[in-house]
């Protein structure tokens, strides 16, 4: 299901960033948890500055 709100650029960063810099260790599907960055990595790539139209 897409998001309600569409995320800032710095938003989806951060997200991001905090997934990749502490990996959780209880992952156990490591499929999906790659399928999430790479879903973060392609929002982030369309998604635009905070204030920006």
């Amino acid at each position: 299901m897409p998001p309600l709100t569409t995320p800032s650029r710095e938003a989806l960063t951060a997200v991001l960033d905090a997934l990749q810099a502490a990996r959780p260790t209880d992952v156990r599907d490591t499929a999906a948890f790659e399928h999430l960055l790479r879903t973060y990595r392609d929002l982030l790539a369309v998604a635009r500055a905070e204030g920006e139209r």
